[in-house]
């Protein structure tokens, strides 16, 4: 397997990217290769996290990108202003450079489970989507999605009733053997 290192310029930030490419297609691997997204939570989250798992996708033939958010790892920016709404714009600039085409799986940790969601909520996207696995989600109310983390408003919002939720898994989901995560997939014909 290959992994190939760049930055993608997005949201106003430099954002390191690793793509880990599975060997040699076999004869009977698909033409156009599932691709997973891996997002790392928030906090001290990075890429590095999430790369033991692209490997193990990349072994089973699945192209992994996965990459830090502004103000984590090795990319730039601060986290406290970093957004909800960032995090969607710099995965989706991640997607649009590193797979601009074919099927997805969404892979999300902690806060990325919302930007999961929010990609999802892009038809182009959406329809491109053919699994989601989060694990341990965080789910967010609209109205704080532009906020920036370090405004004491963000944190005061998620207090209020009804606006900080938690994701609980519904009956079209199985757990994983990896105990906290959850899989959805889209049901085909």
């Amino acid at each position: 397997m290959d992994f190939v290192e760049s930055t993608v310029e997005a949201d106003g930030e430099r954002l390191a990217c690793t793509v880990v490419e599975p060997d040699a297609p076999t004869a009977s691997a698909p033409a156009r290769p599932l691709t997973a997204l891996l997002m790392h939570g928030a906090g001290s989250g990075d890429r590095h996290r999430c790369l033991p798992l692209a490997r193990e996708l990349a072994a089973a033939g699945c192209r992994a990108v996965v990459f830090d958010f502004a103000g984590h790892g090795a990319s730039s920016g601060a986290l406290g202003e970093l957004s909800l709404a960032r995090r969607a714009r710099q995965a989706r600039a991640v997607l649009d450079r590193c797979a601009p085409t074919g099927p997805l799986l969404l892979v999300g940790f902690s806060m990325s489970g919302q930007t999961v969601a929010d990609l999802l909520r892009m038809p182009e996207l959406a329809v491109r989507t053919e699994s989601v696995a989060l694990c341990a989600p965080a789910a967010y109310a609209r109205e704080v999605s532009e906020l920036p983390f370090a405004k004491q408003e963000f944190t005061n919002r998620l207090r209020q009733e009804g606006v900080g939720a938690a994701v609980r898994p519904s009956r079209r989901w199985r757990p994983s053997a990896a105990g906290r995560c959850w899989c959805c997939r889209r049901r085909t014909a």
